[in-house]
């Protein structure tokens, strides 16, 4: 794929009109870069779109650069800076059509990234619980108290944002009749209702996105729910809910 990129980058440029088309196969042949671990290329290729392209109204191409640089950010485990390109790439999609199948997939893109910095508050959260149950109660101080109080807030907020992401996306996802797009959202859902504690949505979701990719023959889509149901059977088990013997049910 990289060299027909390559050798199609190289015609364009040959032609004085084929100075847009150029930049746009840049961004196509960034994303291939940065597939094969070359991410600083990947980077220059999309500055270099980015500086033909600004000027026009190629809104699809404009938010597929921010779009990318939130990806290429995002693996390297820059969550903030992620979310930031990817509400970028959001903006400009919506004005060019609140409709376009690339504003879904970036709405499920960055509500994965408030989950991941949504468990990451969790993960503070548990701390200090834990950390508290070994102080006497009357040692909290009430900034101690307050702090926890304003963590559990942030938490709840992200994940509502992300929830009312991925519902925007399946609206757009279902107008445009694409399957995959939907069972993305209902796992994502799903794995948000499983780390807030409620099981039997993320069951209900999971489920769902499984008769989805069985009736479309998508077999990607179907393991990637399998392992959400693994996933939740195993949350029973370790959580204890239900009757004793259940564990072995859900084992």
């Amino acid at each position: 794929a990289l060299q027909d990129i390559v050798a199609a980058r190289s015609l364009a440029s040959q032609f004085a009109e084929g100075t847009i088309f150029t930049a746009v196969i840049k961004i196509q042949e960034s994303w291939l870069l940065f597939q094969d671990g070359k991410r600083k290329e990947a980077v220059r290729l999309l500055a270099e779109a980015e500086d033909v392209l600004k000027s026009t109204d190629y809104y699809v191409a404009l938010g597929n650069i921010e779009s990318a640089r939130g990806r290429i950010v995002r693996r390297a485990g820059e969550y903030a800076k992620a979310l930031e390109h990817f509400h970028r790439a959001i903006e400009i999609y919506s004005e060019g059509d609140p409709t376009h199948p690339n504003l879904a997939r970036t709405l499920v893109n960055a509500a994965y990234v408030k989950r991941l910095l949504a468990l990451q508050l969790r993960k503070r959260i548990d701390a200090e619980a834990r950390s508290s149950k070994r102080e006497p109660s009357g040692d909290r101080s009430a900034a101690q108290r307050r702090h926890c109080g304003s963590l559990r807030s942030r938490y709840l907020q992200e994940c509502q944002q992300a929830i009312s992401q991925l519902q925007q996306a399946r609206d757009i996802y279902a107008l445009r009749s694409q399957t995959s797009g939907i069972g993305s959202v209902l796992l994502n859902m799903g794995y948000l209702h499983m780390d807030q504690g409620d099981i039997d949505s993320a069951a209900l979701e999971a489920t769902e996105a499984y008769r989805l990719a069985y009736e479309k023959n998508d077999h990607i889509l179907m393991a990637r729910a399998r392992i959400l149901q693994a996933s939740i059977e195993n949350f029973r088990i370790e959580e204890q809910l239900g009757d004793e013997e259940d564990s072995a049910i859900h084992a």
